[in-house]
C-alpha cells in the first residue's frame, strides 16, 4: 500500500495535469483595429483598439459602447438592484449609519451630531461592513484633499496624499493585515494551487485584467481611475471603460477555459476619482455588448460627511466582492479547474 504523502503527492500531479490541459488553449485577446488619439498608449497596454470617440473598440468578442445614464436601464438585474438599493443608495442619498453609534460623543462638536436629520447618521449596525476611521485620520484626509484642489497639485499628489489614504482608512485598517488580497475562507490549498497553475497559461501570468507584475496572483474586484480636478472627465470615462472591458475579457476567457456554461456576473463596478468627487460607475453584458452606466452615486471629499460616505461605500463594494464576485469566480473557474474525482487513492 502506498503512504500517504504519496497519494498527496499523486493526486496533485494529477489535478495539475487536468488544469494545463484546460488552460492550454486558453483563447487570447481578440484585438480590434489600431489604437490611435488620446488614450491609445493605455489601451495598447490591454490589448484593445479604439472606436470613433475614444473608447475601445473590442476585448475578447465583446464591444463597448459609450457610457448611458443609469436611469435609463429600465429593469436591471436583481442582484445589481439588491446592490444599491440595499446600501449604496442609503449611504450616498441620506448618509443613512455612515458612522457607528459608539462614536457619537466623539462628533458632538461637529456638524454630524447636531442640527436636522443627523441622527441618521448614526448606527448600531455600522461596524457590521468594517472599521470607521477616527475623526482625526478623515480630517488629515480633508486637509490634504483641500491642499489638492486649491494648489492645483498633480494627479500623483491626489492619490498618495488623498486617494491611497482614504483606501487606507476604508481598508486596512491598523492591526490587520495590510495585503491580504483573497477572502480569509480563500485560503485552501487547491485555490492557491489552481490560481498558479492558471497563470501559466494567461497573458503576463496575471490572474487578472493587468499586466502588472506585483499584482500577477491576485484577482482584481473594481478598478479605480483618478483624475485631479481639472483633468478631463471624457479621458477618465474611456480609461475606466478600457478597464472594464478587459476585466470582462478577461473574466470570459476564464470560464472558457474550464468548458464552462456558467453566466458571467451581473455586473462589474468601477469607481472614477475626479477631484474631490468620487463617482461610481458599473457596467452590464447584453450580447457582445458591454454596456458603462453613470449612476446618480456621486461622493465628496469637501467635507466630513462626504469621506464618511466614500469610506462607507468602499466597504460596501467589499462586502460584494466577499459575498458576490468572490463565490462565483471560486464556483465557476477555480472548483471546475479540480472537480474530478480527487478521492481515488491507489493501494
Amino acid at each position: 500500500m502506498t503512504s500517504p504523502d504519496s497519494c498527496r503527492v499523486y493526486k496533485r500531479q494529477r489535478r495539475d495535469a487536468r488544469l494545463s490541459r484546460r488552460v492550454k488553449h486558453l483563447p487570447t485577446e481578440d484585438i480590434g483595429e489600431q489604437s490611435t488619439g488620446h488614450n491609445s498608449d493605455f489601451a495598447q497596454r490591454h490589448g484593445l483598439g479604439h472606436g470613433p470617440r475614444g473608447f475601445p473598440r473590442r476585448a475578447s468578442s465583446f464591444y463597448l459602447s459609450n457610457t448611458v445614464e443609469f436611469r435609463d436601464l429600465h429593469s436591471p438585474p436583481s442582484t445589481l438592484r439588491d446592490f444599491l438599493e440595499g446600501g449604496i443608495y442609503p449611504v450616498s442619498r441620506g448618509c443613512q449609519g455612515i458612522l457607528p453609534e459608539s462614536l457619537r460623543a466623539s462628533f458632538a462638536t461637529t456638524m454630524l451630531a447636531s442640527g436636522p436629520g443627523t441622527c441618521q447618521y448614526f448606527s448600531s449596525n455600522r461596524e457590521d461592513i468594517g472599521h470607521t476611521p477616527s475623526l482625526e485620520c478623515v480630517i488629515d484626509i480633508l486637509d490634504a484633499a483641500a491642499e489638492c484642489n486649491s494648489k492645483n497639485h498633480a494627479e500623483d499628489s491626489w492619490n498618495s496624499e488623498v486617494h491611497c489614504r482614504i483606501l487606507d482608512a476604508a481598508l486596512r485598517p491598523k492591526g490587520e493585515r495590510k495585503f491580504s488580497h483573497l477572502p480569509s475562507n480563500a485560503s485552501e490549498e487547491y485555490v492557491v494551487e489552481a490560481i498558479s497553475t492558471l497563470r501559466e497559461s494567461l497573458p503576463a501570468s496575471a490572474f487578472n485584467h493587468t499586466n502588472y507584475p506585483p499584482l500577477g496572483g491576485r484577482p482584481i474586484v473594481c478598478s479605480i481611475e483618478t483624475k485631479r480636478t481639472d483633468g478631463k472627465w471624457k479621458d477618465a470615462k474611456a480609461q475606466l471603460g478600457t478597464l472594464l472591458a478587459a476585466h470582462w475579457g478577461f473574466l470570459r476567457r476564464l470560464v472558457i477555459s474550464q468548458q464552462q456554461s456558467q453566466q458571467l456576473p451581473d455586473f462589474l463596478p468601477g469607481i472614477i476619482a475626479h477631484g474631490h468627487e468620487w463617482h461610481l460607475l458599473l457596467s452590464t453584458i447584453e450580447g457582445q455588448k458591454i454596456i458603462i452606466w453613470e449612476t446618480e452615486v456621486v461622493v465628496s471629499t469637501r467635507n466630513l460627511q462626504g469621506v464618511y460616505q466614500i469610506i462607507c461605500l468602499l466597504q460596501l463594494l467589499r462586502r460584494w466582492a466577499i459575498d458576490v464576485y468572490w463565490p462565483w469566480l471560486r464556483g465557476s473557474v477555480l472548483l471546475p479547474a479540480t472537480s474530478d474525482d480527487d478521492s481515488t487513492t491507489d493501494e
